[in-house]
Formats: C-alpha cells, structure tokens, sequence
C-alpha cells in the first residue's frame, strides 16, 4: 500500500546509530518505533523521531506496534 517501509529500531546507541541513519535514508522510509533498555542511547532518536513510541523492551514493542512494523533493525551488544 506505501513506497515506504515501516522500519522499527532495537538498539539505539553505537553502531545503531549509523544503522538507523541508513534505515531512515534521509525519510525515504519511515521508522516508527525505537527500543533501548538504556534511555540515554536512545536520547538521540528520541529527539528525532518524536513521534515514534519507545519502548524498553522488544516484546512489548512488537506485541504492541507489530501490525505497523515491515522491518526490525537489531542492533545490540553481544
């Protein structure tokens, strides 16, 4: 139904960071959830993605956003 995928984000620090960048690719897609369990990481995308709900915990996120997500980026420490 949309040119845009609907992208959400598990991990928003360190390598995430370029990630999601790539993801997004300057709003050719669409992210529309975040997830870190540390709010710090996440500050940044928080900010720029204001209107996508965050979530601490990848479960909850899915059980909730699920129907909206095409693609799920993981990026998390071993």
């Amino acid at each position: 139904p949309s040119d845009k995928l609907n992208i959400a984000a598990v991990g928003c620090g360190g390598k995430a960071d370029f990630n999601i960048q790539q993801a997004f690719n300057n709003g050719s897609d669409n992210i529309v959830a975040l997830c870190d369990v540390d709010d710090r990481q996440a500050k940044k995308f928080r900010e720029k993605f204001p209107k996508a709900p965050y979530y601490k915990d990848f479960r909850q996120m899915l059980a909730k956003e699920g129907k909206k997500i095409d693609a799920v980026i993981v990026t998390t420490p071993d």
